[in-house]
């Protein structure tokens, strides 16, 4: 076998294992095209990566192996260099879309005439963006007088990329009457080239540059002209070319390509918009994916689309021809080393769309720095985006290829295992970042594994940022069984959980460790979770009846527990839910017995949460002043806490006492002191951080300016409520107090409208 030409050899394989094109095709990910044109000789220097792709497909045995990748490189090493094709320029696509934004950058930079010299443009950007397509279209509307582009391909992802002086020379070759007289070493040909670019200023494309050293030694004997380089890596090296980084399609451009691939008849408009998401809006393969169904008539895009979702492998889909996803990609990854092929490989498992230097190092449990400069390696590589804040974001397609490959190399349990870890290290964080909101957690106690945070503002922005990772780990865990590491982490969050209302998701959070506590058989636990349940149900839902059935539920379970902090917390959700359902005399007699179980058990924030629905029932039933004097002795009582008056729990309560304070004096119409109030409660609001009680106590100094006629002040206020939560949202009470303010907002501007002319 070992005296067969490569394609020979191929096909003979192929036979032995008794496989079509096709069939070949579907095992490797190479597509038929490219394997029939192996075997016919047409493509005589296949990429190494693609002989691997093949060569375990067919199952070959190490000797057959060695044969078959030996006759590759004993053909590329017998092909000369001044023989490989790398100068023919590839035509305008006709249906280029979209990308006027980069085509416009690079124009206006080439058409500026206050710089001299040679103008250079580099064109960056991961695999299948079309950067050659930009650079070809760009440069064609550039070109208003119809010259050459001269275009040289530098391989510089093959095994054997072109050097330096094979890259002037292919130039030199499409400058008139130089053809025939190029020189054969670098000196010589660089002097040529300056000379030919100082008489004719040609257009040019470097095109799939793979280094700096590439293009170095043409830039910098290239006296004018304008010349675009392409390059999947960011060329950080090069001095003073303009850059444009080339991302996917716009949503619209992709659907626009599609259309303009796909027959009408095969097509409807909402069938676009779900297959370009599946294309990661890439347009390489945006490009298959249209042609595929194009090249089908039988097929419509739904049919592509229901494959394309229900194929374990979505890249082996996306195979039109000599055109493929998994081809491009995979260029790109045979050019890393066996260190950053394995964090490539890694960062796969993460669950959020963009991520930083700490969660890609513990995917791998390495060092931080190290992983940083690994990542940047693999940014200017275009295998991964950088985002702004040191973050990065990995393409879903590319995504995919990667986990492919871990899932080749480490095995379902080594990927499962690779899982756990993370998704431990993401709760351990969490839990360390939540003990700088929780009185009886120590927020410096260093952790085993995790991060630890230096202060509450960076703990509380760690877990508003990080919750696409956190919380797929949380549910991942939850479903492993490890109950205990769930119910703690709860925990851990359960006063920050005050401050970020707005997430929306704190039912199904607790609910998921109350389910745990229970799996424990813990009856303490289990009540505690399900107070926490009963709080979501009031907060977030607005279910009142809900929250009572669960604090009762709750305050069952305490009581078979012996726990009176726990049958404090119960009864107190049940007291506060009733009080919203004006069941005024169940609340009061719920938070007087929550009173008695919290000084039972000397829990101090539970009493003054209690003390404060005794004296809103007293507000409520229209005793005013009653309710008015007792919410100051209990915020004189909080305060007279010492430090314990500066915790989290500690504030909340004395913002919501002052809340209440102001509704109080606005019903007994001391409006100055109702204002006063309302300032102090916003001052603690920013003070949390807390979208909800900002907006709360932007809403209640809005009402008592307009108790003082001050509209214009109130309107402010209103419209900063309004900014401040949003024009929608899931969060129920978040609803409601943007409906009161809407309405409130609304009398504002009745009011104006019924005054006499003249009246201000």
């Amino acid at each position: 076998m070992t005296t067969l030409p490569l394609g020979a050899q191929l096909r003979q394989l192929r036979l032995l294992a008794d496989l079509t094109l096709e069939g070949l095709s579907e095992r490797s990910g190479v597509s038929a095209r490219t394997l029939s044109d192996i075997e016919r000789g047409i493509s005589s220097i296949p990429q190494r990566r693609t002989l691997q792709m093949i060569a375990a497909a067919l199952d070959l045995t190490p000797a057959d192996r060695e044969d078959f990748l030996g006759a590759a490189k004993a053909q590329r090493l017998a092909q000369p260099a001044s023989t490989r094709v790398t100068a023919l320029s590839p035509h305008r696509v006709a249906d280029f879309t979209g990308r006027d934004d980069e085509i416009a950058e690079v124009t206006a930079f080439l058409n500026d005439d206050t710089t001299s010299g040679a103008k250079v443009v580099v064109v960056s950007g991961p695999p299948g963006m079309g950067k050659t397509s930009i650079a070809v279209e760009a440069l064609s509307r550039f070109n208003q007088d119809g010259d050459r582009i001269v275009f040289v391909d530098l391989d510089g992802f093959n095994a054997y990329p072109l050097a330096p002086v094979q890259v002037l020379r292919a130039l030199l070759r499409q400058i008139p009457d130089i053809a025939e007289k190029v020189p054969a070493n670098l000196d010589a040909a660089s002097q040529m080239w300056a000379a030919a670019t100082t008489e004719y200023a040609p257009i040019v494309v470097l095109d799939n540059a793979g280094s700096e050293a590439q293009v170095r030694t043409v830039l910098s004997c290239t006296t004018a002209g304008s010349v675009v380089v392409t390059s999947r890596r960011v060329l950080a090296g090069l001095e003073g070319p303009h850059r444009v980084w080339v991302g996917p399609l716009a949503d619209t451009d992709s659907t626009r390509l599609l259309a303009r691939l796909i027959p009408e008849r095969q097509r409807i408009d909402t069938d676009l918009s779900e297959l370009a998401m599946l294309c990661d809006r890439v347009p390489l393969a945006l490009r298959i994916a249209g042609n595929r169904i194009a090249s089908r008539p039988a097929w419509t895009a739904e049919d592509f689309i229901d494959r394309m979702a229900q194929a374990e492998d979505r890249l082996r889909l996306l195979v039109a021809g000599d055109l493929a996803v998994e081809s491009a990609i995979d260029l790109s990854y045979s050019d890393l080393d066996d260190g950053l092929a394995t964090l490539f490989r890694s960062i796969s498992i993460i669950d959020g769309a963009t991520f930083d230097a700490r969660i890609a190092a513990a995917t791998l449990d390495a060092d931080v720095l190290e992983t940083e400069a690994g990542l940047d390696q693999l940014t200017d590589l275009g295998l991964l985006d950088a985002r702004g804040n040191v973050r990065y974001r990995m393409h879903d397609l590319t995504r995919l290829f990667a986990s492919q490959r871990l899932l080749a190399v480490e095995g379902e349990s080594g990927v499962r295992r690779r899982r756990e870890a993370l998704h431990r290290w993401f709760l351990t964080s969490l839990e360390r970042a939540g003990a700088w909101f929780e009185t009886d957690r120590r927020p410096d106690r260093p952790a085993d594994e995790g991060l630890t945070f230096p202060d509450a503002d960076t703990a509380g922005a760690w877990i508003k940022l990080e919750v696409a990772h956190w919380w797929p780990a949380m549910q991942s865990i939850a479903a492993a069984g490890d109950a205990g590491r769930i119910v703690d982490t709860a925990d851990a969050l359960h006063w920050f959980s005050d401050l970020w209302v707005e997430w929306g998701r704190w039912h199904e959070f607790f609910s998921l460790a109350a389910r745990s506590a229970h799996d424990l058989g813990n009856s303490a636990l289990e009540a505690e979770q399900l107070g926490y349940v009963a709080w979501a149900e009031i907060v977030e839902r607005r279910d009142h009846d809900a929250a009572i059935d669960t604090g009762r539920r709750a305050a069952d379970l305490a009581r078979d527990a012996k726990g009176d902090k726990q049958l404090g917390w119960a009864l107190f959700y049940v007291a506060w839910a009733a009080s919203h359902k004006e069941r005024l005399d169940e609340s009061y007699a719920a938070a007087s017995a929550s009173l008695v179980a919290f000084e039972r058990a000397s829990e101090l924030d539970g009493v003054s949460q209690a003390l404060l629905v005794l004296s809103k029932v007293q507000s409520q039933r229209g005793q005013h002043a009653r309710g008015l004097a007792e919410y100051g002795e209990l915020l004189t009582r909080i305060r007279d806490h010492g430090e314990r008056a500066h915790t989290v729990a500690s504030r909340v309560a004395q913002a919501s006492i002052l809340d209440q304070m102001s509704s109080n004096l606005q019903a007994l119409g001391r409006f100055e002191e109702a204002l006063d109030a309302a300032q102090q409660s916003l001052d603690l609001a920013h003070d949390l951080d807390s979208v909800l009680r900002i907006a709360g106590a932007l809403s209640r100094r809005a009402s008592a300016y307009v108790g003082l006629g001050e509209t214009a002040a109130a309107r402010r206020d209103i419209a900063e409520a309004l900014e401040r939560i949003g024009t929608s949202g899931e969060d129920a009470y978040l609803n409601k107090l943007r409906g009161d303010l809407l309405t409130l907002d609304a009398g504002l501007s009745e009011a104006a409208n019924s005054r006499p002319h003249g009246v201000k």
